[in-house]
């Protein structure tokens, strides 16, 4: 299990109230690595600590001194290290949600009472949930594959094709192209695309597109007709209605009886 270091905890009422929590939290862990994440709480209370340690003409020894104000601190002390680069953005929103959790501990051991090592501890003195730092939205391309990668599999496409068909190419072009599932690909209308300007076209409800913003219809490169050419064989639904575009036809049929054989 190792040995657990409460050194860098500077105030000796936060070093005890701490080494009386990790004696009731460590025997409910379980696992050749159990004192891990004690570590990890021990660590954010060294950044609490620091942060009394240098905003406090008296260090932050008394607790019941400390107030609102401190947490404060502490919490813009995170954020300016955070856009320091100095600490990450997980780095702080760990910490401040490690924090929140030990000072609710600490109350509901009793260790905030009169007896306590933190005694008189005032209530404010609680990270709340408005000071925790808002998650940004991952932006959508963060869950594309790396551009390297995209080039890789896009420089193996006449490989696909070589050993399955053009059909095959086309579908993968057109996962590629809008970033789309297979069962989306396979649920898109019939007449799902819309043209901008001659040769090119996007669908009606994109998705992403990887590689662009735009698809290149061309009979050419796809190896089957172009819908406006006017050539046939692009597909029709069932009573009629307008023609499928080609990349959608061989795609939804291609990956709709891959998924039924």
């Amino acid at each position: 299990m190792g040995r657990l270091t409460f050194t860098a905890i500077r105030q000796p009422w936060l070093r005890e109230t701490a080494r009386r929590w990790a004696a009731d939290d460590l025997p409910r862990r379980r696992g050749k690595i159990a004192a891990d994440p004690v570590r990890h709480y021990l660590t954010s209370l060294a950044a609490l600590s620091q942060s009394l340690h240098a905003s406090r003409a008296d260090h932050g020894d008394d607790p019941a001194l400390l107030g609102r104000s401190d947490i404060e601190s502490f919490t813009h002390r995170l954020a300016f290290l955070a856009n320091q680069e100095r600490i990450s953005a997980d780095a702080r929103t760990r910490t401040s949600r490690e924090i929140r959790h030990l000072l609710r501990q600490f109350r509901a051991l009793g260790l905030t009472r009169a007896a306590g090592p933190a005694g008189g501890l005032p209530d404010d003195f609680a990270v709340r949930d408005g000071d925790m730092p808002v998650k940004p939205e991952e932006p959508e391309a963060g869950r594309d594959l790396p551009p390297e990668i995209m080039r890789q599999v896009c420089s193996h496409l006449p490989a696909l094709e070589k050993v399955s068909c053009r059909a095959t190419r086309v579908a993968a072009e057109l996962l590629i192209d809008t970033g789309r599932r297979p069962d989306e690909i396979c649920a898109l209308p019939w007449d799902c695309l819309e043209y901008d300007e001659p040769g090119h076209c996007s669908p009606r409800r994109p998705r992403r597109a990887r590689t662009g913003g735009t698809l290149r219809s061309s009979g050419s490169r796809a190896g089957l007709p172009s819908p406006r050419s006017g050539s046939r064989g692009c597909g029709r639904p069932p009573g009629g209605g307008q023609p499928m575009t080609c990349r959608a036809a061989v795609a939804r049929s291609l990956l709709t009886r891959s998924a039924t054989t």
